[in-house]
């Protein structure tokens, strides 16, 4: 009963918190719960049929707060995924924010299609975002990332070589990067991002230089007009540009292509500082938008509930189908993310034997093993199966492991396990894609 009062409060503060208007409109008695909700960085929708009547609910889908036939060319942004339980069904809805951020609210899945609306007269104001082949992304769970296709290094290093004796440092570049929310504006989470490349103990001594002032001149002037502004900025705390010998830098500027041209983001950091060792992060090689940390795989607790299978062969490309396929539990639902995922990486009909539990666990790590084993037993007797069941298939394991950093829709203990047939062919991609720090510009 805590627990759901918690839940309630939770919710009932998140609208609050969205700023939704609400409607008169009611919908039946029959309350929607969220029973799931997965979190992620901004992955751009339209209308899958612009003269539909569609509604955009708020978060408990009683108000009808808009309608989609009124946004034939909008650029909705989705930022979560909440299944939603109805009588005895459920449903996923995606939290979209339009791209001109004046409009938000839950829209059903079904009536959005992937991608940015196209057309050169956009009446809401969206920009085109289209996934990426290549990202940078901050390995701090949840994951974030940026395009490389925002980044113009050459503007970004002009910048950063107007502080006379300070050197250019990967890891202060990547923070800055990062900075950029995919070309779109600059990130109101900033410390969050400065603290999680840059380290919490260094945040006193971090210096930060933003300017929110778009350029309008010619690109001979760009530098002079951010050398203005950094000035006016340094002059207000007592500093001049010739003060930073010696300080690790990393600079972000928009380019000349985007609407927020000549925005930009300085991070200055002591040279003495002592930077967080950052892990790699995998990435699904189809969708680049889906993520796993390193420090978020345990490979030997993963080990040991491969091990619960007998005569199973452990295979790399499945692990990492079920590596990333665990940031996307949607249990029940046979159309989720999940499922989405394993087919990219293990094949479309080549994961139909899989098996999760979304059970949280709360004792001892030695008894982890043991608990998960109780509930692997009870799913696979839902399906007549048991361990000995799979002699030869290909197998990945995936535990959330114990960990301050956990997914806000993750739990401590939830476990999926995805059993290839013996004669089912992988598909041809390779079974691991990694970003590192050392792969910025």
């Amino acid at each position: 009963m805590k627990n759901k009062k918690m839940i309630g409060t939770f919710l009932a503060a998140t609208s609050l918190a969205l700023g939704l208007s609400v409607s008169t409109t009611q919908v039946h008695a029959e309350k929607y719960y969220w029973i799931r909700n997965y979190s992620y960085s901004a992955r751009p929708y339209h209308a899958k049929d612009p003269q539909a009547s569609v509604a955009v609910w708020n978060w408990n889908h009683t108000h009808k707060l808009h309608d989609l036939i009124n946004f034939p060319h909008t650029t909705w942004y989705a930022t979560s995924s909440v299944t939603m339980r109805h009588g005895s069904t459920k449903a996923v809805y995606y939290k979209v924010i339009s791209g001109n951020k004046k409009h938000s609210g839950y829209i059903w899945r079904g009536f959005l299609t992937k991608g940015a609306y196209v057309y050169s007269d956009d009446t809401d104001g969206s920009i085109d975002v289209h996934d990426p082949a290549e990202k940078y992304y901050d390995p701090v769970p949840p994951v974030t990332y940026t395009g490389k296709k925002y980044i113009d290094s050459s503007l970004n290093n002009q910048l950063s070589a107007l502080f006379t004796g300070a050197e250019p440092d990967k890891q202060v570049q990547l923070a800055a990067d990062l900075a950029n929310r995919n070309g779109d504006h600059l990130s109101t989470s900033l410390q969050k991002l400065q603290n999680d490349i840059l380290g919490t103990e260094n945040s006193a001594n971090i210096i930060k230089i933003v300017n929110n002032t778009k350029y309008e001149g010619t690109t001979a002037g760009l530098l002079q007009f951010e050398k203005e502004q950094i000035n006016q900025q340094l002059a207000a705390q007592g500093k001049t540009i010739s003060d930073f010998a010696n300080y690790k830098v990393g600079s972000y500027v928009f380019p000349s292509n985007n609407k927020n041209y000549g925005r930009f983001i300085v991070f200055l950091s002591p040279k003495d500082a002592v930077l967080p060792k950052l892990g790699d992060v995998y990435y699904d090689p189809i969708d680049t938008g889906i993520a796993i940390p390193a420090n978020l795989i345990d490979n030997n607790l993963n080990n040991q509930i491969a091990d619960l299978f007998p005569g199973t062969i452990k295979d790399s490309q499945v692990q990492f189908g079920a590596n990333l396929a665990s940031v996307a539990f949607q249990e029940g639902d046979a159309t989720s993310e999940r499922d989405y995922v394993l087919d990219h990486i293990v094949g479309k009909g080549n994961h139909d034997n899989y098996f999760e539990s979304v059970e949280r666990y709360t004792g001892s790590p030695d008894g982890l093993v043991d608990f998960e084993k109780e509930q692997l037993k009870y799913k696979l007797a839902l399906r007549g199966k048991t361990f000995s069941d799979f002699k030869g298939y290909k197998i990945g394991a995936y535990v959330v492991p114990q960990s301050k950093n956990e997914f806000e829709s993750r739990q401590y203990g939830e476990v999926l396990v995805v059993l290839v047939p013996p004669k089912a062919k992988l598909p041809a991609v390779p079974p691991k894609h990694t970003f590192n720090v050392n792969d910025v510009n």
